[in-house]
């Protein structure tokens, strides 16, 4: 999407504000390109395609509280820049909580149970990476951001605002996607089990 003024954003923002589907894609299409280009320096590596989706949506849920001091794109950006530095922080906690209990089970267990425990530790990330991957396989956009907005902790009512949709057709989005997940997972060999 071509370039836009700061009026002009304010303007699609008053729009989203008041429900405007329309304004709502534009602010999308204009700035998602945006956050892909500045926080692809910022982000985690192989966390880029989160970390703006967590941005957008935060940005949208977080609309009403937007000023106007500042164009929408920097408020966004900001946003996502505080993002990708939690993300990092979660990472880097994550990392030594690994590291902790590796040290934890070779100290009480020995070599051979630490190395069962870091094979438990990889089939985990194996099994994360599949259910990321079946995420994104989903064929409509509009379940990928539902059952990606729900593995974020929002409830049906804000995923509806923020789809600009019934919460009706949330559910159905979620259901959908949950089944196609369920039979992209089974043919990987993933068992539900495995996921829960």
């Amino acid at each position: 999407m071509a370039s836009l003024t700061r009026d002009q954003q304010n303007s699609l923002v008053e729009s989203a504000k008041a429900g405007s589907q329309e304004a709502y894609n534009k602010l999308h299409a204009f700035l998602r390109p945006i956050l892909m280009r500045t926080l692809s320096s910022i982000a985690p590596e192989g966390s880029l395609e989160d970390v703006v989706h967590e941005t957008l949506t935060s940005s949208f849920l977080k609309l009403p509280q937007f000023r106007g001091d500042s164009s929408f794109a920097s408020w966004a950006v900001q946003i996502g820049i505080n993002i990708s530095l939690s993300h990092r922080r979660k990472l880097r906690q994550e990392a030594k909580y690994i590291a902790g209990s590796v040290d934890e089970a070779v100290n009480l267990y020995g070599v051979h149970d630490a190395a069962s425990f870091h094979d438990r530790t990889v089939e985990v990330n194996a099994t994360h990476n599949l259910i990321h991957n079946g995420i994104a396989s989903l064929g409509s956009d509009m379940q990928r951001r539902a059952l990606m907005m729900q593995l974020s902790g929002f409830s049906q009512e804000q995923m509806a605002a923020i789809l600009g949709c019934p919460v009706n057709s949330v559910k159905s989005y979620l259901h959908r996607a949950k089944e196609a997940l369920r039979a992209i997972l089974l043919k990987q060999g993933v068992q539900p089990e495995d996921y829960r």
